[in-house]
């Protein structure tokens, strides 16, 4: 991954891999793996919030006649990213999902420019 100063980075992976006994790589991994899924997780979340309620159980029961137990998600409106960590982080969400992923032009600022706006409305 190529965003921001790697040396601190590299090192905090070195100190994290001595301490568990792995790799700087295996570290990172484990790291960008669990990001992914607590990001895929707030987004199912939310959806299923909003298009469910919070009767997520007879929703799913009702999907699934002949099934022991089989979830398969998938949202069908593409995963628009916004940050300089989106094209790192948000490829892999995006397949957890079953979507796409779009990157709108000059994502990479668009975090910053939401806190300022929000900043903005705040005073």
């Amino acid at each position: 991954i190529d965003l921001g100063d790697a040396a601190p980075a590299r090192r905090a992976a070195e100190a994290m891999a001595r301490v568990l006994d792995s790799s700087p790589e295996a570290v990172c991994e484990t790291v960008l793996r669990r990001t992914q899924q607590r990001i895929a997780a707030a987004v199912i979340d939310y959806v299923a919030r909003r298009d469910v309620g919070g009767n997520l159980a007879s929703f799913l029961a009702e999907e699934r006649p002949d099934a022991l137990l089989r979830i398969h998600i998938t949202i069908p409106l593409p995963l628009v990213g916004l940050g300089a960590g989106a094209p790192e982080l948000l490829p892999g969400v995006a397949e957890m999902l079953g979507t796409e992923l779009r990157l709108p032009e000059h994502h990479q600022v668009g975090n910053a420019m939401g806190a300022a706006l929000l900043g903005l409305d705040a005073h």
